[in-house]
Order: C-alpha cells, then structure tokens, then sequence
C-alpha cells in the first residue's frame, strides 16, 4: 500500500540491502497476477489488529483499535514456551488445533477419523469417505470450511486473493483503517495525495468512492484512525491539523477540521488511547536522511502537545502500553534497525531501553499484552518475535524461525499474519509451523506490502508489482 515514502528504511535510509526495505520483487518466484472478481457478500464483521509499517515516509498505520487490538491476548497468554518453529512447508498433521477457534495447519483433514491422502479431506461428516479435494475446492480451500469468497479460485490448496481497491492514478496507500463493513485508505504518492474508502464485500468499482483529494507534500498527509462515528486523518500544516469525516461520508463536503496542533506537526502512526493522542513525530523529508524524531501526546481538550521521548531517529510502529511505550527506530544513518521501549511518562533517549535489533524493513503491532514484530532478515534468519511489554523483567521470545524475509504483521486470537516471499502466511500466536495462505501476490516494497488487518474470514494487505501500482487486496484466512 505504499510504495513511497512511509517506511522504507532501506530507500529511505540508503541502506545496502538486496532488496528495498519491506521487500524484494524478486521474492518468492514469478508474478502472480491478481484476478478481479465480482461482488461477494456477506463478510461483516469486526476486525482485529492490523500493522503499521516501517516509519518515516509513506507508510501504513491502523486505528487504535487495529495496532492495538483490543480485547485480551487469547491464546497468546495462555501459551507457553518460546515456540520455534519446524521447517517451513511441514504438513500439518491432519488433526484439530487445540487452540480455539483455529482452523489447522495446510492439508488438515477434517474432524472425521479418516486418515485422508494428502489433499483430500472428509469434511461432509460422513465417516466413510474422503470426498473433498482441498486442493481446488474453492469451499474447502487447503482444509475443511475454508471458503475463498466471490470467484476466487483455490489452487494447490491455496485461496487466489481478490482486488478490493485500487487508487485513481499511480500511487500508493500510505495509511489505512478500518471499520467492520468499509476500508478507508490514504494515499500520498505520485504526486497527489487522496482519501478512499471501499466496502469490504466488493463494490461495483475497485476505486471506491473518492472521499477528498489534496496537492500536498507526500510527507505531509500522515495517521489515520477511528474514533467513534468518525475517521480522523492528520496533515502537516502550519498550523497542522487532524481532519474529521464519518464513517458514511461520500464527499468533500464530509471532510472538517477536528483539532488544531502546532506548526509542522507530522502524525506518524497516531493512536487515540482514552482520551490521549500519542504518535511519532519525524522531521526528515527526504531520502537517506535520519533527523531527530520525538515522541509526543495531547489530551483531546489539551492546546499544547508534550514531547515524551526526544532526540531519536527515524521512529515508526509506536504502540501504547498500560505502562510502557515500545517503538521500531534506526538511531542514525549507520545503526542497526532496534525495538525500543519506554515509560508511559517518557524518558531521556539515553535512559530508553534497546530491547532488541530487528532486520530493516521489519514491523511491530500490539495484541493484548504482547508487542510482536518481525526480525527481516534472508532465511534461515528471519524470525517474528514477542515481548510482554510491561513486564520489565521479560525478554522477547522467538514465536517462528527460520523465516526468509518477514514482514508486515497482524493478528486475530489465534494466529500471527504476515508476508514472506510475497505470500501471506500465519503461525499459532504462542509459536509453530508457518502456514502459507497465498499463492504469490506481487508486492515490491514496504509501501507495498503492509498487512492491514484479519476479520472473522478475511486477511487485508497491501500489494503492489511496482511503485505506483499499490491495491488493497484479500485473502481467505
């Protein structure tokens, strides 16, 4: 969803990588081109966390609701160990999850007491026969009850993802939330910024409905969330600004000023906590370059902002804590990407803690108690890793290794979501074997490859085969 400026280290930093900060469109094999299907209904229901993306210019943050996921950690503390993985590509083993809720590793059979041949499953209940071809049947994609929604196909057991929206002109998603029913999106590349929203059970266009467009700088147009019956998004101005436009809004005329902030303010991955904003602030605005960035809040009847953390780098992916604040940063040109942690009340930079270095063009979120992030790094190194944030004595702990380049990251009450090799997978909350979900959908970069969030069927990502071709897509969880 972006493939400009929000979080690219690798571009924004000029890192000597392979591959641009969040990946590489060589990753993965061959492009995969993405079908567009007709309209499918029936897929409310309320979403989950969803990621932000490497700070800096142009990348995706969520609601509060969605990079802080509400509600308790599910499984993920009920789960112990430090949960490596086996190999990736390991079969599942043909049973039920433990886990509630969850659906089973790749070529799980059904509940029956067959023993079916791999892709094959016995999910009509009837003891005697293994009739279902989880291979290509789109109701029973890779397992029983898997549904790969509208006219997307199911292929080797993995479920086509579907086009949900696609910006006016070559540009990319830079930020995104959404609601149970719709997906709001900012884009700021390209050389115009603008604010979409689309159903999430296809509308009869892949553009949506324009909401607003505005000729601004791609740094300038940064945060959105949800607060209440409104969308709050925020531009660099002077004076800066968060706007406002309800969920129903089809105009222009829906978009108004919500608060005033100070001059030059920049909204990097703003949450709304109680009645607190709390959000990144970075002062670059041009590739390869680390100035300082600070982390700052406001009440919502305050007129000031208070700085909590000065003296930073490049700081993206903020999450807020019952006690602490915990943060991805590049410190300077030459360092080493690291998670960074905090008091609530804030800190000197010399007294903010480094709780690990992470590969560049890695991400964080919040479920629950947790902060889980991805360490970006060529297999076998590659691994997503957690932490109990507010726990001062916890150490992260490895829930999947062995990874070939993770990134992008979400998360329901059961499972981790995250891309690798341009395909999306996910992994038990507590550690495990990776299931792949995808097959290839092209994504180039960090703008292009954020995964947003999960609802009660769907996984919603960015992708994009080059920059300026970013779209919001689906896949069947």
């Amino acid at each position: 969803m972006r493939s400009n400026e929000r979080l690219r280290l690798g571009w924004l930093l000029g890192l000597s990588v392979t591959c641009a900060v969040a990946a590489c469109g060589s990753e993965g094999g061959s492009i995969k081109s993405i079908p567009i299907p007709p309209s499918d209904a029936g897929e409310a229901g309320a979403l989950s966390a969803g990621s932000g993306g490497e700070g800096g210019d142009g990348g995706a943050s969520t609601s509060p609701g969605g990079n802080g996921s509400g509600g308790s950690s599910g499984s993920a503390s009920s789960t112990a160990g430090e949960g490596g993985s086996a190999p990736l590509g390991q079969a599942g083993d043909g049973g039920t999850e433990a886990t509630a809720g969850a659906a089973g590793a790749a070529g799980a059979a059904g509940s029956g007491p067959l023993d079916c041949p791999s892709g094959t499953a016995d999910c009509d209940e009837d003891p005697t026969d293994c009739e279902t071809n989880t291979a290509s049947d789109t109701r029973n994609c890779g397992r029983c009850q898997r549904a790969c929604g509208a006219t997307a196909a199911c292929s080797n057991g993995l479920c086509d993802a579907t086009v949900l929206l696609s910006p006016s002109g070559d540009s990319n998603f830079c930020d995104a939330v959404f609601s149970a029913t719709t997906a709001y999106m900012l884009t700021c590349w390209g050389g115009f910024t603008e604010l979409r929203t689309t159903p999430l059970e296809l509308g009869p266009s892949i553009l949506g409905t324009q909401i607003k467009t505005y000729n601004v700088p791609v740094v300038a147009a940064r945060g959105m969330l949800i607060d209440g019956n409104d969308v709050l998004f925020g531009l660099e101005e002077s004076p800066s600004h968060l706007y406002k436009f309800p969920l129903t809004a089809d105009g222009p005329e829906d978009v108004s000023i919500a608060y005033t902030f100070e001059n030059a303010t920049r909204f990097d991955d703003i949450q709304l906590v109680g009645d607190t904003f709390y959000w990144d602030h970075n002062t670059h605005s041009s590739a390869s370059q680390v100035q300082p960035g600070v982390i700052k809040k406001r009440a919502k009847t305050a007129t000031t902002s208070t700085t909590l953390v000065t003296g930073l780098g490049l700081n993206y992916d903020l999450q807020v804590f019952g006690s602490k604040l915990i943060w991805l940063e590049k410190r300077s040109a030459n360092a080493a990407l690291g998670v960074y942690r905090a008091p609530l009340a804030g800190a000197n930079v010399a007294d903010v803690e480094l709780v690990a270095e992470s590969g560049g063009g890695s991400f964080l979120i919040r479920h629950g108690d947790y902060a889980y992030w991805t360490d970006k790094a060529a297999a076998p190194n590659g691994r997503i890793r957690r932490l109990l944030v507010d726990d001062p004595a916890a150490v992260p702990e490895n829930i999947a290794t062995g990874l070939n380049l993770p990134e992008g990251i979400t998360a329901d009450n059961d499972y981790l979501y995250f891309k690798m090799a341009d395909a999306i997978y996910r992994v038990l909350l507590g550690g495990g074997t990776p299931e792949q979900l995808s097959p290839v959908v092209p994504a180039n970069d960090s703008q292009a490859t954020a995964v947003y969030t999960v609802d009660a069927k769907y996984v919603y990502f960015a992708a994009g085969i080059n920059g300026g071709a970013s779209t919001l897509v689906r896949v069947a969880k």
